[in-house]
């Protein structure tokens, strides 16, 4: 419901929504959005909103945490041949274009939000 729901609001806002971004059944991107120009894609996660916040998976593909940037790369890699979303995701990480996003309901508010996130790989969190 949620993913149905951001898909809908960035089809609304100029996005297209590529397929694609999944494998072995629901493993992979909850969405990937390219802005109608070209000028950004997103990859974007879609997360239940508590208290003000959201967890990621710290033991995502290839082991690192969901939305860093070598998971996106373990995923990219799982992905079919041929996925629009591979190509797409691939291109923009090449050009500087690639961003990544979390969008959720406030259960609180009842708000949809989408927060641009930078998630660095579990390998580079000091502690």
């Amino acid at each position: 419901m949620t993913e149905q729901l951001f898909d809908s609001l960035a089809k609304q806002n100029g996005f297209r929504v590529l397929s694609g971004g999944k494998y072995g059944g629901n493993n992979g991107f909850d969405h990937v959005w390219q802005a109608a120009d070209g000028s950004v894609v997103l990859i974007v996660e879609s997360k239940q909103i508590r208290n003000g916040t959201v967890q990621l998976n710290p033991n995502g593909a290839g082991g690192y945490t969901q939305m860093s940037r070598e998971w996106i790369k373990q995923v990219v890699k799982s992905l079919p041949d041929g996925s629009p979303a591979k190509a797409v995701v691939l291109k923009a990480n090449q050009n500087g274009k690639l961003k990544t996003a979390i969008a959720g309901v406030d259960r609180q508010t009842g708000k949809a939000v989408i927060l641009s996130v930078k998630v660095p790989s579990k390998t580079n969190i000091r502690r």
